[in-house]
């Protein structure tokens, strides 16, 4: 009999352990898919934030391009308004010319 409640006692132990150890799994399956979950969402705000900066980027890019393209043009009309400079320079400095020799012939016809 003794033996009897022994293989008793050691069931209804066993059926606790076993008990317990079920709940314990439970707990760490819930909380394996709680990590899951978090896991999951912070890929998915990863890949958002991935996306906005990829527009972002592209945005930029179109940004940059204009602004070489304006300075492109900028650089074409500055060396325009060089060129114009440039000829306005030799037309003051023909025009200069011109008036001394003028001046030089007044004074060539008051002499006389």
């Amino acid at each position: 009999m003794n033996y009897q409640m022994t293989i008793t006692s050691i069931r209804s132990d066993a059926f606790e352990t076993s008990k317990e150890l079920k709940q314990c799994l439970a707990k760490e399956q819930n909380k394996v898919v709680s990590l899951k979950n978090s896991i999951d969402k912070m890929t998915r705000e990863t890949n958002e934030t991935r996306n906005i900066l990829n527009e972002a980027c592209e945005k930029l890019k179109v940004t940059k391009n204009g602004l070489i393209e304006k300075l492109e043009d900028i650089e074409v009309e500055r060396a325009g308004h060089e060129s114009e400079i440039a000829t306005l320079r030799l037309d003051v400095a023909t025009l200069e010319s011109t008036l001394e020799n003028l001046e030089d012939e007044k004074e060539n016809l008051v002499l006389q």
